[in-house]
């Protein structure tokens, strides 16, 4: 249970300890969220998620999540770049190659 394993985090004024919990998989930087982002990354924050990872699903987003627009990030955000099978109709011959160039990198 969430509560159970509480500490009071005075630095950041927060309920949880910012390393208790981590969302594996938040497709945040969908359309569906540009209306609330901030706010959403604020209550995650404040119900212990100190760490998300937003996967990327189309070679089209790859840009917009490596250089988003600033917003304030009270937690860390970190990102998976690759190609979502759910979208494979969307996905051009091209986008492979380069996603394994990136990931050399």
């Amino acid at each position: 249970m969430l509560c159970e394993a509480t500490v009071e985090n005075h630095s950041m004024n927060r309920k949880y300890d910012r390393s208790l919990l981590f969302d594996s998989h938040c497709h945040l930087d969908f359309a569906d969220f540009d209306r609330d982002r901030p706010e959403v990354l604020e209550r995650a924050a404040d119900n212990g998620i100190g760490y998300l990872c937003i996967p990327a699903t189309r070679r089209s987003q790859w840009s917009s999540l490596l250089h988003p627009a600033p917003i304030h990030q009270p937690i860390q955000v970190v990102l998976a770049l690759g190609l979502h099978p759910y979208f494979l109709t969307k996905h051009l011959p091209a986008a492979l190659p380069k996603c394994c160039s990136w990931a050399r990198v």
